[in-house]
């Protein structure tokens, strides 16, 4: 089975390629297949993802952990009182010897749930390109039971509307490199969104689903 081990010589390029803008990639224009069967990954021990992230962190200004090699979280210090700001780095590996590296960050003021962003780069012998498109985005009614479609089918509807022009921004990822994802419904951004809400409301927001995916080497396909 192949191993794939992060090239460490190759940091000081990725730290300069970094400076100087990076290649935009979309996946949907690619000649990539994903609807092969997921495949198994033999990871070695080496941490990549804790050696990623430090390489294009390179202040150190953060307090990290890891128990897998391909996955590495930190928070930092906010700058507020009641506030958390964390970022996480996961890696997959892709059929040519690089990687998937996938950031997640928050940032949450006091008393709020902060909403995850997500960004997504492919990385190969010290040079990473941005790549989009290639996180899974699950249309709503996926995301939902349902018997709530016709229970709460106004308050659906309502959110429909925001959910089709921002799905992100309403999608929580879990990541398990390098094996899987899932995702589900995570629709509030701050306490005090919803605090007032109409129970109603609040339950027809609320995620009853979740979605996994697997990771075959060159996308994720829907289990």
């Amino acid at each position: 089975m192949k191993k794939h081990i992060i090239p460490i010589v190759s940091f000081l390029a990725v730290a300069l390629f970094s400076c100087g803008g990076e290649t935009q990639i979309n996946i949907d224009n690619l000649n990539i297949n994903v609807e092969t069967p997921a495949i198994a990954v033999e990871v070695d021990t080496v941490p990549v993802a804790e050696q990623i992230f430090k390489e294009w962190h390179p202040d150190g200004d953060y307090e990290g952990s890891s128990n897998n090699p391909l996955s590495y979280e930190c928070s930092y210090d906010p700058g507020c009182e009641g506030c958390y700001s964390a970022e996480e780095f996961h890696c997959y590996p892709l059929d040519d010897g690089g990687y998937l590296v996938v950031s997640a960050s928050v940032f949450a003021g006091p008393g709020c749930a902060g909403n995850y962003s997500y960004g997504t780069w492919t990385y190969k012998d010290g040079v990473r390109d941005t790549i989009t498109g290639i996180l899974p985005s699950p249309k709503l009614e996926l995301l939902l039971n349902p018997e709530k479609t016709d229970q709460y089918e106004k308050e659906i509807a309502d959110f429909k509307k925001m959910y089709d022009e921002v799905p992100r921004y309403y999608q929580q990822f879990y990541f398990n490199p390098p094996k899987s994802l899932t995702v589900e419904l995570y629709p509030y951004d701050c306490e005090e969104t919803y605090a007032g809400m109409e129970e109603s409301r609040l339950n027809s927001y609320n995620g009853d689903k979740t979605l996994k995916y697997l990771w075959n080497g060159k996308g994720f396909v829907k289990e």
